[in-house]
């Protein structure tokens, strides 16, 4: 830019030189020329007046020409001209301006077709999700009536067999009243036999052990195992030491006048007189038959394991309680938010407790169940386990997924003591509640109760733990992982902390377990779909279908001598 505008002055100053010589001024043109440094050469035009004369000439002429003074035609046609040129570009940029706002009413015109169309799909497309969304609930509800006619299907074939049973029933007595009377010449009679079975489940026979789990024990979807009159004569036979499975001498004389009277108590005599020296835990699977259906397990007129009755449960964030003696529904425990884990009852079985995956612990009341009595938070990750303790009516603990243990007092609502090593199923020992076994992946604690310290850690499993159960005495402890069951000595003679009996898997993966009520030596585990019934003194097991789904819990019931079993497939089955 500097080198052009040195150049126009340079030219500037040519071009005046030229016009002082050619106006004559030579004094003029050589002092410029001398003092401007003009350069010699000629100018590019060669004007007869010089350059500057030609342009000033016709400057002034179109100067003179927008006055409106006198002009020449030419300037006044270059006027016109610039004029012209103006007044066109005025109204191209008119024209520009016009175009930019069609343009952009024709972009806001499309851009509100576009949104209306937008609009247009969203409303069809909620349409469509309402109508699908109908279309699901029909589906529902079309389920619904579907199951329900199943249910009711179930409970017809159910009616007819227990009416087959009963006609099977009325059949035996018919032959066994004219048995009876065959063997009227026979030295002992009927009401001496009486007296005699009598005797043999009274004082001389062993008190039978109490059960760990309180009425009613089972688990969130299995409601509650009950106290329940109805006792199944194949039953009576056996009790835990010898004697009946009735829950009281008087009940036992009851039941036992009863057969009398329907002429069944010939062949009931026969089986407790056979077996009189004989201790039927050590021969719990002498000569074992599985019935066609495989749903009972029958042991010559000794044991026999048979499924009472099947129970549905609702969802799994209600507990559901049932009433045994009508197996009928009593009421739904439903303050949970999320999956309920477990299921405890008070040991004066007026209240109950559950844990959820919502972190919390609730405490209700069985006979008023519109809401909880208690909520206990403060556990930070799901609540997996919870009990009672057999004697400290108001000692509540549970355990969650981070291996913390709380100890809750039911009476005052807080949490008393924290410390860690329970993470996947807690109970304490009954009877005494000395001890609190916990367990947390493959190993299981044993805590004194009062001092918080682990006075036994059982460590032999290679998988995690899913389950612990005591016997009734509090002398032993079982523990269940997927390949393996151990029985633990806790306090009955020998090594305590000693692993005193093994069964490992033999295809079907364990998962939960419970000592049954009447024979102290049998141990019931929850597989998948079956049930595997281990006599730990004999070292034989046998399998027994029973669910459609893996058997998650188990509780047995002293009182009824049932085991209940809960199950993925959303039932509980009852046994005896």
């Amino acid at each position: 830019m500097a080198q052009s505008n040195w150049e126009a002055d340079k030219m500037l100053d040519v071009y005046i030189y030229d016009y002082l010589i050619k106006r004559n001024l030579q004094a003029s043109a050589k002092a410029f020329l001398n003092e401007g440094k003009v350069s010699s050469d000629p100018v590019a035009i060669d004007a007869p007046g010089g350059f500057l004369f030609e342009w000033w000439s016709v400057f002034w002429d179109i100067f003179i020409a927008r006055t409106n003074e006198k002009h020449s035609e030419v300037a006044a046609s270059y006027i016109e001209t610039q004029q012209l040129k103006a007044r066109e570009q005025q109204q191209q940029q008119l024209q520009q301006q016009q175009q930019q706002q069609q343009q952009q009413q024709q972009a806001q015109a499309q851009a509100q077709a576009q949104a209306q169309q937008q609009q247009q799909q969203v409303q069809q497309q909620q349409a469509q999700q309402q109508q699908h969304a109908q279309q699901q609930q029909q589906q529902v509800q079309q389920q619904q009536v579907q199951q329900q006619q199943v249910h009711q299907q179930q409970a017809q074939h159910q009616q007819q067999h227990q009416q087959q049973q009963a006609q099977a029933q009325q059949q035996q007595q018919h032959q066994q009243q004219h048995a009876r009377k065959r063997k009227q010449a026979a030295s002992s009679s009927g009401p001496a036999n009486s007296t005699g079975t009598g005797n043999t489940a009274g004082p001389n026979s062993a008190p039978s052990t109490p059960s760990t789990h309180t009425a009613g024990d089972v688990m969130s979807m299995a409601g509650a195992l009950q106290h329940s009159g109805s006792i199944s004569k194949s039953l009576l036979m056996y009790g835990a030491d010898g004697t009946g499975t009735l829950a009281s001498p008087s009940n036992q004389l009851a039941e036992i006048e009863r057969f009398g009277e329907d002429g069944s108590l010939d062949d009931n005599v026969e089986s407790f007189l056979s077996h009189e020296e004989a201790d039927p835990r050590e021969s719990l699977f002498g000569s074992s038959k599985r019935s066609p259906a495989g749903h009972s397990m029958d042991v010559s007129k000794g044991f026999s394991f048979n499924e009472v009755t099947c129970l549905r449960a609702s969802t799994s964030k209600v507990a559901v309680l049932w009433n045994m003696d009508t197996l009928s529904l009593k009421s739904s425990l439903e303050e949970h938010s999320l999956l309920i884990t477990d299921v405890r009852f008070h040991p004066n079985a007026a209240r109950l407790a559950t844990s959820s995956f919502d972190k919390t612990v609730r405490v209700w009341d069985a006979d008023n169940h519109n809401y909880s009595l208690r909520t206990f938070t403060g556990h930070q990750t799901s609540v997996m386990s919870l009990d009672f303790h057999p004697l400290n009516q108001d000692l509540l603990c549970s355990c969650d997924g981070d291996s913390e243990i709380r100890y809750w007092s039911v009476n005052q609502g807080i949490c008393t003591r924290v410390f860690k090593g329970g993470m996947t199923q807690m109970r304490f020992q009954p009877r005494q509640g000395r001890l609190l076994a916990a367990a947390a992946e493959n190993v299981v604690s044993i805590f004194d109760v009062e001092s918080e310290t682990c006075v036994h850690t059982l460590q032999r499993h290679t998988k995690p733990v899913h389950s612990v159960c005591w016997d009734a005495s509090g002398d032993f402890v079982a523990s269940v992982s997927e390949d393996s069951v151990r029985v633990w000595n806790l306090g009955s003679g020998g090594a305590e902390g000693e692993c005193i009996h093994e069964l490992s898997c033999n295809g079907n993966k364990f998962h939960s377990c419970v000592f049954h009520p009447n024979y102290p030596s049998l141990l019931v585990i929850g597989c998948y779909q079956s049930l595997e019934l281990w006599n730990m003194v004999e070292k034989q097991s046998m399998t027994v279908p029973a669910h459609e789904g893996l058997i998650a819990a188990l509780a047995s019931s002293a009182a009824t001598g049932m085991v209940a079993s809960a199950s993925h497939d959303k039932s509980v089955r009852l046994w005896k």
